[in-house]
């Protein structure tokens, strides 16, 4: 299989055609090359370096997610306190930098660093959905839906509350 870039104004559109010589390949590993390839050749090689920047914030955000994670605080019905407060942390910062980068035009390179990279690895919104998950199928459908709603409210509170500290 050989994979072509077609460009066409600022958009561009990967293509690939079967040769005789090559067995096919299967869809997921077309579509990993093909996303690679767009990465590699988008704005000459810039989008590269905006995935380090993000993939540095995201080993960043992971290790404190992690670090925090070691905290021994437990509850006794098994509500999951230490991912919410982990989620609203992450909130209020998502928020404070968003307006920090508008109000005073940080490098974009930062941005991505801070907020897709460092916040997006340290919130974990995979661990909330499972953690809302076991408790429902563990009995918890009450804890379960204050967990969702809490997690929503004070997500969105910490969103409001981190612009209006960088105000």
């Amino acid at each position: 299989v050989s994979f072509s870039n077609i460009r066409k104004g600022n958009s561009c559109i990967v293509g690939y055609k079967t040769d005789k010589d090559h067995r096919r390949q299967g869809i997921a590993s077309f579509m990993v090359q093909s996303a690679m390839e767009v990465i590699i050749h988008e704005k000459g090689g810039k989008s590269m370096t905006a995935c380090l920047y993000v993939g540095m914030g995201g080993f960043i955000g992971s290790v404190l997610r992690y670090l925090f994670g070691l905290i021994p605080l437990k509850t006794t019905h098994g509500f999951p306190l230490l991912t919410l407060f982990i989620n609203i942390l992450g909130a209020f910062l998502i928020g404070f930098i968003s307006t920090i980068a508008l109000k005073k035009s940080m490098n974009p390179h930062l941005v991505l660093l801070l907020k897709t990279g460092l916040c997006g690895g340290f919130t974990t919104f995979s661990t909330f959905t499972l953690e809302s998950f076991t408790l429902h199928k563990n009995g918890n459908t009450t804890l379960a839906m204050i967990y969702i709603v809490l997690s929503i409210v004070l997500g969105l509170s910490a969103v409001i509350l981190g612009d209006y500290c960088a105000h």
